[in-house]
């Protein structure tokens, strides 16, 4: 069975498989010799990167279906005196108002929000889905040394009528720009006809855990996003 060296082979590749589990068949041919290997494999569907835009109806930025959503610049700077941030205070229905005191680059604000598939020290791979791990991205400045500075990580499986879960309290390692991340689970949806979800990262200088914690120097702000029922089920899109 042993080939040439110097053979020249025909490959054909088939793919069967689905999201999850499926497997590659490999055919090699040379003249009369065909050999065939099956392979095993993890059939991920990769989702795209998305970058949120503005929701009146929700007054907060939103994103499309994707493996990832992004705040990008809507969240700069802390309400109408640092910045000014747009669209503020950019939390669901204006649930939470900013804090008014503070200097640019210098006092606590939210710059960027992202929320991704995969774990903690896992890039993003495939679609948003319930039950799968998400990973909440907050990128903040501190003040100081950031010693006095704390992020509470919170989601809601229902962006319309939120219920905010806590997740997390994080502090930050130093001052000046800094990215807190924090991880969990996507519950399934509560309701059949509301796919979009939500956190909300309320960045506070000393206080207690709070969804709104409301100091002068503090600023909640919110990003939602759609997420997809397991894999086998019915998905009705809501706007």
């Amino acid at each position: 069975e042993n080939l040439q060296e110097n053979a020249t082979f025909v490959a054909q590749t088939t793919i069967n498989a689905f999201e999850g589990k499926g497997e590659v068949i490999i055919r090699l041919s040379y003249g009369s010799v065909v050999k065939t290997q099956t392979i095993p494999m993890e059939v991920v569907e990769l989702g795209e990167q998305r970058v949120a835009q503005y929701d009146a109806g929700y007054m907060a930025p939103r994103c499309n279906p994707g493996r990832s959503c992004s705040s990008g610049d809507l969240l700069k700077g802390r309400g109408s005196q640092m910045g000014p941030e747009q669209n503020f205070p950019n939390t669901i229905q204006q649930s939470c108002q900013d804090g008014a005191l503070g200097q640019i680059e210098n006092d606590e604000s939210i710059e960027k929000i992202v929320v991704r598939s995969g774990d903690v020290a896992e890039p993003a791979g495939g679609y948003l889905r319930e039950g799968e791990v998400a990973t909440i991205e907050a990128t903040v400045f501190a003040f100081g040394t950031g010693a006095n500075d704390f992020a509470d990580f919170y989601y809601t499986d229902d962006a319309s009528n939120p219920n905010w879960i806590w997740i997390q309290t994080i502090q930050p390692p130093r001052g000046g720009l800094v990215t807190l991340k924090a991880s969990y689970i996507l519950p399934s949806h509560r309701r059949l006809n509301e796919i979009n979800h939500a956190v909300r990262v309320n960045y506070r200088y000393k206080g207690n855990r709070s969804p709104c914690s409301g100091s002068s120097y503090d600023e909640a702000d919110d990003l939602v996003f759609p997420v997809l029922r397991k894999t086998g089920t019915t998905t009705t899109t809501s706007s």
